[in-house]
């Protein structure tokens, strides 16, 4: 039986964790990704100028409405897939406004949900400890602390690898589920949306999970919707 310290009880492995499991490991992966930006990058998230990608996407996003967006993106101002750029401009009306902050929080906030859902998927299979150490190697990543602070696409779009081969997970475990076959086809469109880089990461979830479900003989066919 698993038992935290007389206070809270720690689900075992296969099972849901308790919201105070969740709360305690996404303080902790919030601490590492936040701390290292506070000490070393002086107010990195607000006040540091823009550098010229960022300043792209900003531009973009700050169109009047959707349909000025695509147009933009489609004379060329940027050539990347539209979905960072209706993200920003969809959080920008929210706000007021599009500047440092709320680009750079977007970032941060994506990747924290990030590593957070690689300790919600690994909670499917191990303990508590193994899925925290396993999301804690995600987040302290260097080029993950690096891009959790950058205005562009690479945070939203590890968030959405990970929705992703949650997705594909679900769809190999539930073939006969409509909803997870559904879910699995969304994932993939928004991964694709958000950048080129997304087609990569997309085969190569398909590849692992396909030789799982190969070699578990569950056959290939839930894999489909995700193509």
């Amino acid at each position: 039986m698993w038992v935290g310290s007389g206070r809270a009880n720690l689900a075992p492995p296969g099972m849901a964790p308790s919201g105070r499991e969740t709360a305690l490991a996404a303080t902790l992966l919030f601490g590492l990704l936040t701390t290292p930006g506070f000490l070393f990058h002086s107010a990195v998230l607000w006040k540091r100028p823009l550098w010229l990608d960022e300043v792209h996407t900003s531009l973009v996003a700050q169109q009047r409405d959707l349909r000025a967006v695509v147009s933009s993106l489609s004379q060329g101002a940027d050539f990347n897939p539209p979905l960072l750029f209706v993200w920003h401009w969809v959080i920008g009306r929210a706000v007021g406004g599009i500047g440092p902050g709320s680009l750079r929080l977007t970032a941060l906030l994506s990747t924290w949900a990030a590593v957070l859902l690689v300790f919600l998927f690994l909670r499917r299979s191990f303990g508590p400890v193994p899925s925290l150490v396993g999301a804690l190697a995600v987040a302290s990543q260097k080029i993950v602390l690096t891009q959790a602070y950058d205005g562009r696409f690479y945070g939203p779009m590890l968030l959405l690898v990970v929705v992703f081969i949650g997705a594909v997970s679900r769809a190999v475990d539930q073939p006969k589920s409509v909803a997870a076959q559904v879910g699995a086809c969304a994932a993939s469109s928004l991964l694709c949306l958000i950048h080129y880089f997304g087609i990569i990461a997309l085969g190569l979830a398909v590849l692992g999970s396909g030789r799982a479900a190969w070699a578990q003989r569950r056959g290939l066919r839930p894999l489909l919707p995700s193509l």
